[in-house]
Parts: structure tokens; sequence; C-alpha cells
């Protein structure tokens, strides 16, 4: 959608879109889609309480929906609800013990939280889920972050 890979360098074009999606929702407030494009676009801008907010109502909406509840979690860790994150990603989890996103986040979320060996043991169990480079980039540079580059090891 025009919204996702939406370039976010141009601010008319972003207020344009957030503009058209505040109406959506305003009309619709149970639009789901729009909610959703809302929480993404709220993310990509670092404004955590609100994506977080606009997830929530999303996944009122549409619960099973993993891969926003892990969004949701993320939104959680950076606005300091690390429990309810850690929580949400566990349900995930629980019905998909092989969710890259998921096992990723939360050793994100742990390591924001200090918890290195716990980060760690979630690290490595998303590395080896990774479904892409990209993934296995982010998720090594986590661990080398916890442990050090893999050449002082």
């Amino acid at each position: 959608s025009v919204f996702e890979s939406g370039d976010t360098s141009e601010p008319a074009l972003l207020f344009e879109e957030i503009a058209a999606l505040r109406k959506i929702i305003d009309l619709n407030p149970s639009d789901s889609q729009a909610l959703l494009m809302m929480a993404d676009i709220s993310f990509s801008q670092k404004i955590f309480k609100k994506a977080a907010d606009f997830y929530k109502r999303y996944l009122d909406i549409e619960p099973s929906d993993k891969s926003a509840r892990a969004a949701y979690s993320s939104a959680l860790t950076f606005i300091g609800r690390t429990e309810e994150a850690v929580n949400e990603l566990e349900k995930i989890l629980t019905e998909d013990p092989k969710n890259f996103q998921a096992r990723a986040y939360l050793a994100i979320t742990y390591a924001h939280e200090g918890d290195n060996e716990k980060a760690l043991l979630n690290a490595r169990e998303a590395l080896v889920l990774s479904p892409d480079d990209e993934g296995r980039a982010k998720i090594q540079s986590l661990i080398d972050s916890l442990t050090g580059p893999a050449t002082a090891r």
C-alpha cells in the first residue's frame, strides 16, 4: 500500500496521509486497516504511545494478527510497559513457537531491560528462525552488542 511504502522523508505527504487516515477513523472508528496504518506510521515516526494506542484498537478488532501484536509489544517496550510487552510476545510464542518477529522482539525487550542472559537466549533462537539475511544481520548485531564482536569470542 502507499502508506507502507510511502516516502516518510516527505513531511507534506506524511501529513496528508495522517489527515486522510484521521478522517477515515473519525467516520469509522473500527476501520481496522486505517487503525493499522496509523499505528505503523506512528511507530515509524517513533511516536510510540500513539502507536501502542492504535495497535491496541486494531488488535481489539483483529486479535489474531501476530505481526501487529509483535509491533504492539515493541511499542509497549519503548514506552516503558515492558511486562505487558513480554506478556504479548509470550502469547504469540505459545501459539507459534517459531515466530521470528516475536522471538526477535522478545530478545530486544530483554536487552532493553538489561537482562542480557534472556536477551541472548532469545536472540540466538531468533537467529535460527530468521527468514532472511536482513533479519539474521540485525539479530547478529544484537548478539554482538550483548557479547562483543564475533572475532573477540
